[in-house]
């Protein structure tokens, strides 16, 4: 028979569950055994089923921060509720809906109220990954293709990251890097990369950065990756590096610089030898 759950117990799993209670009131506790993880989904979905989740969505895409406030602080929506969408209908998390609808001031308040930052939708996205992928509604494109306008999107990745987001999942997982990669988010790969985000992370199962720039024809975002460190030898599930890729899709500019790459001795510089390509 299984032992029955303490009072105390009781009262610590209740308090992590929808309080966030800091590690330090918990002395002797894990925060995060499967035990607790298992409530905090249940008491998020409970607390989804009390709102109109149409209502709470129009809401997070609006970035009405005072409208989410009201309803966290009445204890109708928990910070890591999960809401049906029309592209995720098993339910998204509420930080990753913030971070993939450009709604900073949302994301922020989520984050400021204990978030798992780290929450996965059905596809094994995170927030960060959301937010390093989109570009912003008010502005795509910007002076040209390579850079186009994801500012917004870009601040709410800071603020992720900042706040403490993973930068890598397990092996096989799709990256932050590899989203910023496939529409060319240059700056937000040199703030990953610069935090310590791996450049070919998402091997061994997934895309890495490079096979995402190279599929779409990113040629500059391809250039900063290969030049800090990229391996253009690595294969997707398929059997195919970036250059066949990059071949096999939008990628006809990235050919030459893609060739070189491949040519390099260890030890050769890509900047130095295929650079100017």
């Amino acid at each position: 028979m299984a032992k029955r759950m303490s009072v105390p117990r009781a009262a610590l799993v209740l308090a992590l569950v929808v309080f966030h209670v800091p590690a330090a009131r918990c002395a002797g506790e894990a925060l995060f055994t499967a035990q607790v993880l298992q409530a905090r989904k249940t008491a998020a979905a409970a607390f989804a089923r009390a709102l109109d989740p149409i209502k709470v969505r129009n809401a997070i895409e609006m970035d009405r921060a005072d409208q989410v406030r009201r309803w966290l602080d009445a204890g109708e929506l928990s910070a890591d509720a999960r809401i049906p969408t029309s592209s995720y209908p098993e339910g998204l998390p509420i930080i990753a809906l913030a971070a993939s609808a450009g709604s900073p001031a949302v994301a922020r308040l989520l984050i400021a109220r204990g978030a798992d930052l780290d929450a996965e939708n059905a596809v094994k996205e995170t927030a960060l990954m959301l937010a390093c992928f989109l570009n912003d509604e008010r502005g795509v494109g910007g002076a040209n293709d390579e850079e186009p306008d994801y500012r917004v999107h870009e601040g709410i990745a800071h603020d992720l990251v900042e706040a403490g987001a993973k930068l890598d999942l397990a092996p096989g997982h799709f990256t932050a890097v590899g989203y910023a990669g496939y529409n060319g988010h240059t700056r937000l790969i040199h703030y990953l990369l610069d935090r310590g985000a791996l450049v070919d992370g998402g091997r061994d199962g997934a895309l890495t950065g490079l096979m995402m720039a190279s599929m779409t024809g990113r040629k500059e975002t391809a250039r900063v990756l290969l030049a800090r460190g990229a391996d253009p030898r690595l294969k997707n599930p398929r059997g195919r590096d970036s250059l066949e890729l990059a071949e096999a899709y939008e990628g006809a500019e990235l050919l030459p610089m893609l060739r070189c790459a491949l040519s390099l001795q260890p030890g050769q510089d890509f900047m130095k030898v295929c650079g100017h390509l």
